[in-house]
């Protein structure tokens, strides 16, 4: 019965994409005779489900990338705060002869 709504109705393949069994329906449904009906909505369900992680997870690589290529705020600020007190020794010391002699 199972196997001639999946195979007959394609709208059926769209449900069975978007929705999951519960435990109790998946073990009537394994219980039953019908183990090909259940394999073809579970194999399309799990390909389905495969295909939305596998975008996803293509859509977070290209994410990274972008967030590789540009400049962190954070990284940005320390490295000129960095450069600025660099300035400020090499003039203090370029400024205090007796500071640099005497050590």
């Amino acid at each position: 019965m199972f196997e001639d709504e999946v195979l007959k109705d394609p709208e059926m393949y769209v449900k069975i994409r978007e929705t999951n069994f519960c435990h109790y329906h998946l073990e009537l449904l394994n219980n039953s005779y019908d183990k090909l009906g259940l394999a073809i909505a579970l194999k399309e369900n799990v390909t389905y489900k495969l295909q939305q992680i596998t975008e996803k997870r293509k859509s977070l690589k290209k994410k990274r990338k972008k967030e590789t290529k540009n400049k962190c705020l954070v990284c940005d600020y320390l490295s000129e705060r960095d450069k600025y007190q660099m300035h400020i020794l090499i003039d203090i010391l370029q400024a205090d002869k007796d500071f640099v002699e005497g050590q």
